[in-house]
Formats: structure tokens, C-alpha cells, sequence
């Protein structure tokens, strides 16, 4: 079960106590800063992902270390080290283990701007950084705004679907400046400890892998016990279930509620290489002791840039493409349309696009190997105004499509209502004409009356049209009533006032 709301400051149960090391006086009593309005949570993690202040990371490798990661880059991790500075302290070196981060669009070797993953407790297991066992450092090669994974996430989070937090890093490797890269929350202990109560399984897909009958083991599992896999495979079995029981199938073994809504999210920011949309890639599957499972994204690195159909379903995942053709689940994705229609304007992503932009500009500047490669003063000058730009590609997204979810959902809402009240005897008979899209008939409606000057009371429970009532004794009345439908409930009538029969 989900132990906090996003956005929510609270304590963390059971993260593991905070490592240090002071390496100086001055680091021994770091001052204290106010952290940012982007910091979320009271952990001790919570201070590392603050995308307003970057952090230097220095990482070294002997060269037996190397020759090893050469051969294995992206498998086992390697014996380095890792010195780290804030602006509130320094720490380190720490002993720790390394490897290399990416696969096809991302991938590079140390000669180029190599991504990384950093196991802090790979020789001392007790060891942490901030509470952190994992390090994941983004080279942000296929980002050209820097800022594409911090916004995502916030969107994902601020919908009650875990996410990592981000911050920033400027990197260096064996004395060699690599430049800026995103500091991404790892899907660990530590994280899932600040969002679940306990964990079965944490399983990680990848490059066209959905759940298709006898893809149990092609997953590879996080956490948990990787050879019992009973829970995956209920999964599996739900998510193939003929359509006429599909929905009440997958409740059985999911959030079904939080899948729909990360599927929302991945069409509303644009996600292609998520599991929804094209490639079934960059996502995790979590599973808690009772074997109920909860999607989480990964990998929103190239979001805000495509204008996804908000129903497409060609080259769709197997669970989002069955969604969209179940009415219940199609009700429910509608609905999560339409909360994203609300949450995203409160989060203000144009004014946090341009605070991130302002936190890392001058680290964009003095970055070596931006997009990778080598890059020499006169290109990091031009590549900063081409992030920039694409910065402002990036919030001219968000902007327009509002205004896209807006234009699509309007006409399935129901409207204000256009109230009409007849006299029948001693009752009251009151009907009403409100659009909305075929998809979505009137299902109900809730009509309020006000005797003289009191409160707006309730007379009837939703129900069909027209609505026949006997009338309350008082003095001269208003009437008042709106209409819902699966999707949503209108707006209140213009009062009507008039006397008793």
C-alpha cells in the first residue's frame, strides 16, 4: 500500500541511517540551507535532489578496474572511488562500486561522455550516502534541454505514481571533467521504502518487453527472489484476459488505478520509449507482499516533443491497448485525463523549466562533452543556446498541450445545465438539456433547493431525467441542479426562485 502523497512533506519509516565522512573542518559543521521549493520529502535523501543546486561528483578506477569494465561495461560493477561536494559540505572518497549506464541511444565509453551507475555499498554494505545505496548518473546525450527528466518526473509524482526525484551533478572521472549530468533517484530500498510498505518484487522491463504469456523470465528482477516468480506471472495471466474480464481481472492483481494513470501521463508528455506507446521500453513493475503490482517510468529523457493521439493504441502495449478498449478502463483513463488537466497548471513546469535553466547554466557552459563528444569553448557557448532553445521547445510543449487536453476533453464534460421546473399537483417536476459527447451520456443528477435565506440543501439522489419531487413546506424557494456524467460533474445551474405549489 502506498505510505505517501507526492508533494507531501513527511518522515520516512525505516530508511537507513546517514553515512558520512568529513573530509575538512568545514565540512564537519556543513551550514544549513533552506532547500529549495523543488525539494520534496524530509529524508535524509531529500537534499541531494534539489534540480537547483548542482553537486560535484569526482569518480576514479585504477586501471585493472577499467580493463574490466571495458570488457563488462554495463554487468558487474568495478572497485572505484567517490569524492562528493555540496554546497553544504564535502565527503568521501568512499571505496564504491562502478559501471556503465545506457544501451543504444545512450551508451558511451570513457573516452566520450559515459553514463553512470554507482553502487555506494558495494564494498562496505553498511555504507550511505544521504541514506542513498545507488547513484545514477544520466550523460543526458539524448536530452538536448537538460531539463526534460526533472519535469517529467514531477508530473508523475505530483499523480501519485512513484518516481525519482532529480538533481544535478557536475561529473569527472579519474581528474577528467565530464560535465553535467541529471542525478536521478534509483528504483532501490531506500526509494521504495519512501513509497511502499513492503516489497515482493521489483522487476525492470526493457526494449519491446510486455507482459505476453511466457515473458516471466525475460524480466529482469531489481528486488526480490529472481526465481520465484508467482507474482509476475498472475500479472501476465490478468493483463491476457479475455475483455469481458479483464478490468475486474486486473484489480486482482494491481493498482489497476495507478496503471491508468501512468499510462495518462506517459500520452500527455509526450513518452514514446515508455510502456504505453511504440517501444514498451523504460519501466518497472512493483509488486508488494500480497503480490498487488504498481507500474512505475523510466527514461523520460526525450518526452515533450511528441504530440501523442490521447487513444492511439497502433504498436501499443498489451495492457494500455486493452484499456482503451474496455469501457471501464476507458472511463477511468478519461478521468485521468481530466485530473491532469488539473494538477499540471499548479505545478507552474514553465517557471520551474526556467529555474532549472538558471540553476545549471553556468555548468553547461564549462561542460567538455556536451552531446557526448568532445566540445571546445566557442561549441559549448553554441550548445548552451541550443539547450536553451530547446528549453523553450520544452515549455511551448507544455503550454500547447493543455490547451490540447483541454479541446479534447471539453466535449465529453457534461455542460451547465439548462433547468426547466413545471407544477403537477402538489409536486415538481424538473428536467433539463445538457451536451456531451455520445461516449458519455447524462448519468445522473443532484438537485439543491433553498428555503428563504437558509442553506442549499439536497431533495434528491442522482438519477435518470426528468426528476419529480413533492416540494418542501416553506417559504418562497430556489432551485438549483447539475449533471454528471463517468467523466465528470457540470458546473451549478443559475439559481430559480419561486413559490411553493
Amino acid at each position: 500500500m502506498r505510505r505517501i502523497l507526492p508533494l507531501l512533506i513527511a518522515a520516512v519509516i525505516g530508511v537507513p541511517a546517514l553515512v558520512i565522512a568529513p573530509v575538512s573542518a568545514a565540512s564537519a559543521h556543513p551550514a544549513r540551507l533552506a532547500p529549495s521549493v523543488y525539494v520534496e520529502g524530509s529524508d535524509p535523501q531529500a537534499k541531494i535532489f534539489d534540480p537547483l543546486k548542482v553537486i560535484d561528483v569526482k569518480l576514479t578506477m585504477e586501471q585493472p578496474a577499467i580493463d574490466a569494465l571495458f570488457a563488462d561495461p554495463r554487468g558487474n560493477y568495478q572497485l572505484g572511488t567517490m569524492s562528493v561536494r555540496t554546497s553544504w559540505g564535502k565527503w568521501g572518497p568512499y571505496d564504491i562500486g562502478i559501471r556503465l549506464k545506457g544501451v543504444y541511444g545512450s551508451y558511451r565509453w570513457l573516452d566520450r561522455k559515459a553514463g553512470f551507475k554507482v553502487k555506494i555499498d558495494f564494498v562496505d554494505s553498511n555504507l550511505r550516502f544521504f541514506g542513498l545505496k545507488k547513484l545514477t548518473l544520466n550523460n543526458m546525450v539524448q536530452d538536448g534541454s537538460y531539463i526534460h527528466e526533472a519535469l517529467a518526473y514531477r508530473v508523475f509524482r505530483a499523480m501519485d505514481i512513484p518516481a525519482p526525484r532529480v538533481g544535478y551533478a557536475n561529473v569527472s572521472f579519474n581528474g577528467i571533467p565530464y560535465g553535467l549530468y541529471v542525478h536521478i533517484e534509483t528504483y532501490d530500498k531506500p526509494m521504495l521504502t519512501r513509497w511502499f510498505d513492503k516489497t515482493q518484487h521489483l522487476y525492470e522491463g526493457s526494449y519491446w518487453m510486455d507482459v505476453s504469456p511466457g515473458n516471466e523470465w525475460a524480466f529482469e528482477a531489481d528486488e526480490g527472489d529472481p526465481s520465484d516468480r508467482a507474482d509476475l506471472i498472475a500479472l501476465i495471466a490478468a493483463a491476457n484476459t479475455p475483455a469481458d474480464r479483464w478490468w475486474s481481472a486486473l484489480a486482482k492483481v494491481s493498482d489497476r488505478s495507478e496503471f491508468v494513470r501512468e499510462w495518462a501521463t506517459e500520452t500527455y508528455i509526450g513518452h514514446w520509449d515508455g510502456y504505453s506507446h511504440w517501444i514498451r521500453n523504460n519501466y518497472f513493475l512493483h509488486s508488494d507482499n500480497k503480490g498487488k503490482f504498481t507500474l512505475m517510468p523510466w527514461g523520460t529523457d526525450q518526452t515533450f516533443g511528441w504530440t501523442a493521439d490521447w487513444t492511439d493504441i497502433s504498436n501499443s502495449g498489451i495492457m494500455y491497448t486493452q484499456c482503451m478498449q474496455v469501457r471501464a478502463c476507458w472511463a477511468e483513463y478519461h478521468r485521468a485525463l481530466l485530473q491532469l488537466s488539473t494538477v499540471v497548471p499548479n505545478l507552474q513546469l514553465d517557471v520551474m523549466a526556467q529555474d532549472i535553466s538558471a540553476a545549471i547554466h553556468l555548468s553547461l557552459l564549462k561542460d567538455p562533452r556536451r552531446g557526448g563528444d568532445a566540445c571546445n569553448k566557442d561549441c559549448r557557448k553554441w550548445a548552451t543556446v541550443v539547450a536553451e532553445l530547446a528549453q523553450g521547445d520544452a515549455t511551448t510543449f507544455v503550454a500547447n498541450r493543455i490547451i490540447q487536453l483541454n479541446d479534447y476533453l471539453r466535449p465529453m464534460l457534461p455542460e451547465t445545465p439548462s433547468v426547466t421546473v413545471t407544477r403537477v399537483g402538489k409536486r415538481l417536476r424538473v428536467g433539463w438539456t445538457s451536451a456531451a459527447d455520445i461516449r458519455w451520456p447524462i448519468k445522473g443528477a443532484e438537485i439543491q433547493i433553498r428555503v428563504g435565506r437558509g442553506d442549499w440543501r439536497n431533495v434528491s439522489a442522482p438519477q435518470a431525467r426528468p426528476i419529480m419531487f413533492t416540494w418542501l413546506k416553506g417559504r418562497p424557494s430556489t432551485l438549483r441542479l447539475r449533471v454528471s456524467n463517468e467523466l465528470g460533474t457540470s458546473s451549478w445551474s443559475t439559481p430559480q426562485s419561486f413559490d411553493r405549489p
